[in-house]
């Protein structure tokens, strides 16, 4: 098998003895090396790297936000802190 560079992209050919039989194209491999369509293909990478970006960004945002806020107490803190909290002073008449 050899590939060999054909009208800017890179095509598989059979070789056999003395003859180059061109092999069917691989779509896999076309689509892995950007090679079967130059304005789509561009245009996914584009859509790609932005949506990745995005990704990255919020899921940064998130994490700082949660970080950087103040710890929460638990519930059962909380409970435990008002049944030890001593009762509001009631008023005396005299």
């Amino acid at each position: 098998m050899a590939r060999i560079f054909e009208g800017g992209e890179l095509r598989a050919y059979a070789v056999n003895g003395d003859d180059l039989v061109p092999l069917p194209r691989n779509w896999p491999r076309l689509i892995h090396e950007g090679n079967w369509s130059a304005m789509i293909a561009s245009s996914l990478n584009i859509l790609t790297s932005l949506a990745l970006l995005g990704l990255l960004s919020t899921g940064l945002l998130l994490w700082t936000r949660r970080k950087l806020r103040r710890p929460q107490r638990r519930r059962s803190e909380m409970r435990r802190a008002d049944s030890v909290s001593p009762a509001a002073p009631s008023s005396i008449s005299g």
